[in-house]
């Protein structure tokens, strides 16, 4: 039941992701650099729930949970985008039943799994243990800051005027950054090295993913962003070498392990 679930997510964040990544449209810069920033994060997530059909319980758990954690917020910031500014969205509805729909199906099999966490940690070492909870802890404070006040963040790197619709989508990136530290945390009770090494490469891919759309969007729209969107490239460059860095020892740990 779990891997056909987990197949389904996966392709439709997959066509998803592609679709917001690589899709264009009579907007600006701004626009098209947050929702390919969100496309960044639905194929990342398409890679993990792909990666996780056939995982232990407690990467199941972490799974559902993301699930759960995305269904909740998401219902919020389209409501507020819609009540505070009355602007009509069409398909707020059909969004609400779809949200509702996946919160009651992770739900169920959230119970099923008993919302096991696992018993111990088993990292190998202790900065292996620091780097998970950092990147708990960034993930926490770049989504809660995007979701808190995304037009202040966006204020001193954007030229052109922003308005309620690049608040929304800034949120929406904001949300999924946010969530992602749950795999980060739950990695260190992943009893199978392979689902700890899907974490790693999971991040790899969002940073990388992200600091493209970047550097994508500072040279293609350049009449919309000002130079201090570098800020925001230089957070995601040292993101991006750290995660794949650790990725590349990880490969090379692997490696020495199967020769000896």
């Amino acid at each position: 039941m779990f891997a056909l679930l987990a197949i389904l997510d996966a392709l439709g964040c997959l066509t998803l992701g592609l679709a917001l990544y690589f899709g264009f449209g009579n907007s600006d810069g701004v626009h098209w650099h947050l929702m390919r920033c969100v496309g960044g994060q639905f194929m990342t997530a398409a890679f993990m729930f792909f990666s996780f059909r056939k995982s232990n319980l407690e990467t199941l758990s972490a799974y559902y949970l993301l699930r759960i954690l995305v269904c909740h917020l998401f219902p919020f910031i389209s409501e507020y985008y819609v009540r505070s500014n009355r602007y009509p969205f069409t398909r707020e509805r059909f969004l609400k039943y779809w949200w509702f729909i996946w919160l009651v199906i992770s739900i169920t099999q959230q119970i099923r799994v008993n919302w096991v966490v696992g018993h111990t940690t088993n990292v190998l070492t202790d900065l292996e243990n620091v780097l998970y909870q950092l990147d708990s802890i960034t993930s926490i404070s770049i989504g809660a800051a995007w979701l808190a006040f995304p037009k202040w963040l966006l204020n001193r790197q954007v030229n052109v005027i922003l308005d309620e619709s690049h608040e929304f989508c800034a949120r929406i990136m904001g949300a999924y950054f946010l969530t992602s530290h749950i795999i980060s945390t739950r990695a260190l009770n992943f009893k199978k090295d392979t689902d700890r090494v899907v974490a790693i490469d999971c991040r790899t891919i969002l940073c990388i993913t992200v600091l493209i759309a970047q550097i994508w969007s500072q040279y293609a729209y350049t009449d919309d962003w000002s130079g201090g969107h570098w800020v925001g490239i230089s957070l995601f460059s040292t993101w991006t070498i750290i995660s794949s860095l650790y990725r590349i020892h990880v490969m090379l740990q692997n490696r020495k392990a199967k020769c000896d």
